[in-house]
């Protein structure tokens, strides 16, 4: 082998030792060592896609405060004016690893909270999805309220029921509330309807195998002034649209109800 031979094959090991090194799994690029790469459910794509207000980058910036600061106030100015636009905070886990928030405010008032805590190497592997009334930011702390219940995003989760217009939340009733565990929930629902104000409210009429679960929605339209997404143990959300219901009754299913929808 000559002086040149020699020199071409050092370099094309080289190459080659590079790529090898400088190639990742695509499926452990997380932020995480060793975690395994989460795809975006497709239910929440339509909640994350405006980040106006840019990324607000708290694990690897240099000057956490300035970026985080601007980030916030265009967050709740945006909020405040009635406008539309988002936010997409990465912040680090106790370990150091990097979970993804995205605020979405959306025209009807109301801000949609998307929590990606899949790089989080100690965390849930699921995506959670919430939509609140109010935005406050209190120094470097996001303040939702009049929040409404929590939703575990899986690949059956349909993105109508992630962007249903946000109502306020009367609470969760369990398959069988004692009286007083069950009293806030069905004042707030009496009161409710008894001032034709729109709610929400969750109702679990299963937890045992076939597990079912409701989300009862009063808007005071007449047409179909109640709505109800339910989600069987299959983890497949249905929708019925209803002119009339005692929303509290255990037997009552509604008059003027359309046929089931899949979602």
């Amino acid at each position: 082998m000559n002086r040149l031979d020699a020199k071409i094959g050092a370099l094309l090991a080289a190459l080659a030792f590079a790529g090898c090194a400088g190639a990742s799994d695509p499926g452990t690029d997380r932020g995480g060592e060793g975690l395994a790469q989460s795809r975006t459910p497709n239910a929440v794509r339509g909640l994350i896609g405006n980040p106006s207000c840019g990324v607000s980058d708290l694990v690897r910036s240099d000057d956490r405060a300035k970026v985080d600061k601007e980030a916030l106030t265009c967050l709740e100015d945006t909020w405040v004016r009635g406008g539309a636009g988002g936010l997409h905070r990465e912040l680090p886990s106790f370990e150091g690893d990097r979970i993804d928030t995205y605020y979405t405010v959306r025209r009807f008032g109301d801000v949609i909270e998307v929590v990606d805590p899949t790089r989080d190497r100690y965390g849930s592997p699921e995506w959670r999805v919430r939509g609140c009334l109010k935005l406050r930011v209190v120094g470097a702390q996001i303040g939702l309220s009049g929040c409404s219940g929590t939703i575990t995003v899986n690949e059956n989760t349909p993105s109508k029921l992630l962007e249903r217009r946000t109502l306020p939340y009367c609470g969760r009733l369990g398959p069988s509330p004692s009286p007083k565990q069950g009293h806030p929930v069905r004042a707030c629902v009496r009161r409710a309807l008894a001032s034709g104000r729109a709610f929400e409210f969750e109702r679990v009429r299963s937890s045992a195998p076939p597990r079912q679960t409701e989300i009862v929605r009063f808007n005071g339209n007449a047409r179909d002034a109640f709505q109800i997404y339910v989600e069987q143990d299959t983890e497949e959300w249905t929708l019925v649209r209803c002119i009339g219901l005692d929303p509290l009754s255990e037997g009552d299913t509604g008059r003027g109800c359309d046929h089931e929808v899949r979602l």
